[in-house]
């Protein structure tokens, strides 16, 4: 499938709440010390949004989240209200102006939101290829 129509695919599904993190576990995102690691990919949080909102990398590469905003943000797997939200990932507070960096082992598409704002930070996805 082509890339541009996958995402489009992934953003429709994600919004309307049909598409979750599950067949994921704990062991397939790895949190891991930023200082030591060479991000594929960095995510702003810049107040109430992620950019970009769709980040692509390999299997075993490392997404760096950088807290651009004045609020404290969450990374949490899934959508707001799953019942398995959190279960794959769920980063602590990231004050402004720190970062959390997260390793994924497994191919697959994980969707995020903020736990605090989830009902303006929602449907933000990592695709892992």
């Amino acid at each position: 499938m082509q890339k541009g129509i996958r995402i489009l695919l992934l953003l429709s599904l994600s919004h309307l709440g049909i598409f979750a993190s599950s067949g994921f576990c704990e062991s397939d995102v790895i949190e891991v010390d930023c200082a030591s690691t060479n991000p594929a990919s960095i995510v702003s949080i810049k107040e109430y949004a992620f950019e970009p909102t769709i980040a692509t990398i390999k299997a075993g590469e490392v997404i760096k989240w950088v807290n651009d905003g004045s609020s404290s943000h969450m990374i949490t797997s899934g959508n707001p209200g799953d019942k398995d939200a959190g279960s794959v990932f769920a980063l602590g507070f990231i004050t402004p102006k720190k970062i959390k960096c997260l390793q994924f082992q497994k191919p697959g598409s994980y969707i995020y939101h903020c736990r605090p704002h989830g009902n303006l930070m929602k449907g933000a996805s990592v695709i892992v290829e």
